[in-house]
């Protein structure tokens, strides 16, 4: 038996249901996962053969510890890898998904204060959706309206204290249609589910009242993925496109290649899916 080590953080140290799901599977192969809070560790991550980030959900809240951490691991075993982290955990990666053409909801990043009201009327938005560049789960986004448009330079010079601002169009259609994660292992697709809002929420995580459910994606929508990520070329041990269908038109919301969520409670291959791939990095027989 070897060891393997799942990083994980203060709020969450141990395992959440998904990863026990994929630790089960890999006892079976004599292979044990050890957890660690990333900014408290008590081993050297350098002996081991695979570091796998996984609920690093406060990073952003020390990002600059965190980005000394990655400079410190640029030799370890991290998947996804030290490059792909730092490139993955600013949403300014949207700009260059989009210089590649991919359909993205109109956006635009500010690093200081900007008038809502003109840059809705600018571009025709009713609805626009401002977080930071650098968050995670939802936190510190704000849903601004015709009626609320004039009331938010307090809210975006808090932003701005911290990270910029991404300014992006909402898009209505995740009311009704919800959003789609397309998870992916080792860049071969695995699963999907749909997250749905709460009555009276624009966010779809779980935290704010959202469902999700597991789904089957049509063939033009793994298309879609599958053009996304042949145009990222990276090394991506598990990848999860968030996406919405606006009139049979696949929009990219993001590609989180960070510490996602990666839905294994939802479909009965996910967890022997992400299993096979771990197995096949450490080039075990699967």
């Amino acid at each position: 038996m070897f060891d393997v080590v799942f990083l994980t953080c203060d709020e969450y140290p141990q395992f959440t249901e998904d990863e026990k799901l994929l630790i089960n599977l890999l006892k079976d192969y004599n292979i044990n996962v050890l957890p660690q809070v990333w900014d408290k560790l008590t081993v050297d991550l350098n002996i081991f053969p695979m570091v796998l980030v996984r609920t690093l959900w406060d990073y952003h809240k020390k990002i600059d510890e965190f980005k000394n951490f990655l400079d410190q691991n640029v030799d370890t075993s991290l998947f996804n890898d030290a490059s792909i982290l730092r490139w993955n955990m600013d949403k300014s990666y949207l700009k260059d998904l989009n210089d590649l053409a991919i359909k993205i909801p109109k956006f635009d990043i500010f690093d200081k204060l900007f008038d809502p009201s003109e840059y809705m009327e600018l571009n025709k938005i009713s609805k626009l959706v401002l977080k930071p560049t650098i968050s995670a789960g939802g936190r510190n986004t704000y849903l601004i309206d015709e009626i609320t448009k004039g009331d938010y330079d307090k809210t975006i010079a808090g932003i701005l204290s911290n990270s910029p601002v991404i300014a992006q169009e909402y898009v209505a259609d995740i009311k009704s249609l919800g959003e789609w994660s397309f998870i992916y292992f080792d860049k071969v697709f695995s699963h999907a589910v749909i997250k749905m809002p709460a009555k009276d929420e624009f966010k779809v995580q779980e935290r704010f009242g959202g469902s999700i459910s597991g789904a089957y994606p049509s063939s033009n929508m793994l298309y879609n993925c599958q053009i996304i990520l042949d145009k990222l070329p990276l090394d991506l041990l598990y990848a999860r496109i968030d996406a919405v269908i606006v009139d049979s038109v696949f929009y990219l919301m993001e590609v989180e290649l960070f510490e996602p969520s990666l839905f294994l409670q939802y479909s009965d291959v996910a967890a022997q899916n992400f299993c096979k791939a771990i197995l096949k990095r450490l080039k075990l027989d699967v």
